[in-house]
């Protein structure tokens, strides 16, 4: 049984995640629209996205898998009420980041030209020397990273996870001071300074908050003897896979988008930053907490009760995210319309966004359950977690290559974000087959059936809204005010109709919603 208020505890817990998840959502979409509208699309926003996407995409990899690595091993230790077993842990991961991750970075930042003549083969002399510029700078932004997640694993282990979600902003609100007040005349290249120094002083400052609530964390509850082992190295391997090679899938896609173009590779961006920043929110403020959640159960024994949660995370966080990403999807054309089609935004680029942002929907939905299957996997110490790992990256390589091959040519980069949701499609099946055959049946199918029917819903629902802005005079050649009404009208009637859909077939979690609303009418009453 779960302690009284716990899951109280979790929810807040999930709450103050998403507050401050939020707010980075509200940065990112903010450098989204000053980047785009200072600099249009070309050379310099394809060596800046492309640099950063390696350079970002390496440092949040090895984010995700210092957190995947260290929670549970952290979460036992607190669980020991051990003070200096937990400090010279901490202290070691500290030393052995500067011992390792500063040379190696040296080493990448000098073989930067191979880098670049390897994964943009398109790309013209002067976008090659630009980006290879670029990435020397911001190379060095991933082992700050990993110092910055090691301060905040152990902060996410005591489950302080909001100070652990909200400091690591300050490299993206220098970014936005910047965009805001210093270009021009800077360009692309001050960029890449701010975003390393802002990302340097929210380390130093993330490691500090961890070094003074650290002797709470440890004093705080009764000792339990865990029945995890903490051994970091168990999830080294399959973290270091599936985080990197998901970066790894992205720079393949960078590579083809740079045989079609200038501008292929920031209007991809663009597109992907759009439709996901919401739903990351919604996707890493669960994640986040429920997979701390996860090994503290697993730590305990609570191996059923793991089971329980992960069923009902999956359906709820669905049930919130699937009318998100559809409309974003199906209203992607005005979004991008009204955001960057000002200053030296190119009106052709817009089209190519918006499909761009229709055909990645179903990658957004996919990855959400992956990353709630593959978390609860982690924490489940006897799971052959290698093993199924090299599966599914297996089959998701092999449909990511087919299908950019099958639709780049007929789609350009709009081909591009389709084969990443069919790939991404094949990547959740084998991830179910893979945990149904190891756990048995931990999805009902009950829970199944309701899942397909969200999807089937936001399609409905969010369709109509596609084809009800130009019936209802919302048409592009309006000005940005009355599109914004539009794209606020279009939101009533899309999630009121997707809501009306799962109130007819009596799902349970508009049921919840109905009950929570009768509560506080009744109580205003």
């Amino acid at each position: 049984m779960a302690r009284p208020g716990s899951s109280r505890k979790t929810v807040f817990a999930i709450i103050g995640v998403f507050l401050s998840r939020s707010l980075a959502m509200v940065l990112a979409t903010v450098i989204s629209v000053l980047m785009g509208n200072k600099f249009g699309v070309g050379q310099a926003t394809d060596s800046f996205f492309f640099a950063r996407r390696i350079a970002m995409g390496c440092a949040e990899a090895a984010q995700r898998v210092t957190n995947i690595v260290l929670i549970p091993g952290l979460a036992a230790k607190l669980n020991s009420r051990d003070p200096e077993l937990i400090g010279r842990t901490w202290v070691r991961y500290l030393r052995n980041t500067f011992l390792w991750g500063f040379p190696i970075t040296i080493v990448l930042a000098v073989a930067a030209p191979f880098l670049v003549k390897i994964m943009g083969p398109g790309f013209t002399p002067d976008t090659a020397d630009m980006s290879v510029y670029l990435l020397r700078i911001l190379l060095f932004i991933i082992p700050v990273t990993v110092l910055e997640s090691i301060s905040g694993s152990v902060l996410n282990a005591g489950r302080h996870f909001t100070a652990a979600a909200t400091i690591p902003l300050l490299g993206r609100l220098c970014v936005v001071v910047s965009l805001f007040f210093l270009v021009p005349p800077w360009n692309v290249h001050e960029l890449a300074w701010v975003m390393l120094i802002g990302s340097a002083a929210a380390s130093v400052i993330l490691g500090l908050v961890a070094h003074r609530k650290l002797p709470g964390m440890v004093e705080a509850g009764e000792k339990i003897d865990s029945k995890t082992k903490g051994e970091a190295g168990r999830l080294f391997w399959p973290g270091f896979l599936v985080f990197f090679t998901t970066q790894a899938f992205i720079w393949l896609e960078f590579g083809y988008a740079s045989t079609l173009g200038a501008g292929a590779i920031s209007e991809m961006e663009y597109g992907y930053r759009i439709l996901a920043i919401l739903p990351g929110v919604v996707s890493s403020s669960l994640t986040t907490v429920m997979y701390t959640e996860f090994s503290h159960l697993m730590a305990q024994g609570r191996k059923e009760e793991m089971y329980l949660s992960l069923a009902r995370v999956t359906r709820g966080g669905l049930y919130l995210m699937a009318p998100v990403i559809g409309f974003l999807a199906f209203q992607g054309e005005n979004i991008a319309r009204i955001m960057l089609h000002h200053g030296a935004f190119p009106e052709s680029s817009i089209k190519v966004i918006g499909d761009v942002m229709l055909y990645m929907a179903f990658s957004a939905i996919g990855l959400y359950c992956v990353k709630i299957y593959i978390f609860g996997m982690y924490a489940d110490e006897s799971a052959p977690v290698l093993k199924m790992v090299l599966i599914m990256l297996g089959v998701t390589l092999a449909t990511r290559i087919i299908f950019i091959n099958l639709f780049i040519d007929s789609m350009g980069p709009a081909g591009i974000a389709l084969a990443r949701s069919v790939s991404t499609l094949f990547r959740v099946a084998a991830v179910y087959l893979l945990l149904k055959h190891y756990w048995g049946r931990f999805l009902r199918p009950r829970d199944l059936v309701a899942m397909l029917s969200m999807i089937v819903f936001t399609a409905v629902a969010m369709g109509a809204t596609r084809f009800a802005n130009d019936w209802l005079g919302f048409t592009p050649d309006k000005s940005v005010p009355v599109r914004l009404v539009g794209l606020g009208v279009m939101a009533v009637l899309g999630f009121g109709l997707y809501v009306g859909l799962t109130y007819l077939v009596r799902m349970p979690e508009t049921a919840r919603i109905e009950k929570a609303f009768r509560k506080k009418i009744l109580r205003m009453g």
